[in-house]
């Protein structure tokens, strides 16, 4: 045997030893766990789990204290128009999340109120099925419900349309409350 047929057979045997090793680490890796992603923070927090929707001049209402935190690693534009803010009910409806019912508001466009960095904005939000747009033909009654802000910008530029980019909707509602029907 020659010097090269003997090199030629140390390579063979070096790749041939490697390619086991990766072989047998990628089938380990199966075997491991993996941890999921953990679950992004509700952007809203609200003074209650839980609201008694109550008679209203309007029909049944809920007022909702409110906080939005800016993420702590994002400025956020929220728009308003004198003040109010675009917001609204999402339901809970076999297991997904559902538009049920919006604010309505008067279209201005006042400076836009600047969070940065998880500072909050706080807001005692009224819900009057009446007096909002009722997105879901089913209407709104006892349920799951979460608070959702709409218009909650990373961005900000007047002369764009849209004005800037829209916070994702997981970092712009709230956990779950429920509603429980008028006694």
């Amino acid at each position: 045997m020659t010097m090269t047929e003997v090199n030629t057979m140390g390579q063979r045997g070096m790749t041939l030893r490697l390619l086991l090793l990766l072989i047998a680490v990628a089938g380990c890796e199966r075997h491991l766990e993996r941890t999921p992603a953990p679950r992004a923070v509700a952007g809203i927090t609200t003074d209650s789990s839980s609201y008694q929707l109550t008679p209203g001049p309007y029909g049944p209402q809920a007022k909702i204290v409110a906080t939005f935190r800016a993420p702590k690693d994002t400025t956020v534009w929220l728009l308003h128009c004198n003040g109010a803010i675009a917001w609204g009910l999402q339901r809970l409806d076999r297991g997904a999340w559902r538009d049920a019912w919006v604010a309505m508001t008067n279209e201005c466009l006042s400076p836009p109120f600047i969070l940065r960095r998880d500072s909050a904005f706080v807001d005692t939000l009224v819900f009057t099925a009446s007096a909002g747009a009722v997105i879901d033909s089913a209407g709104i009654g006892p349920g799951t419900y979460r608070v959702a802000f709409y218009n909650a910008l990373t961005s900000f530029d007047t002369a764009a349309r849209p004005f800037g980019p829209e916070l994702p909707i997981e970092r712009r509602v709230s956990a779950p409350i429920a509603f429980i029907s008028p006694r």
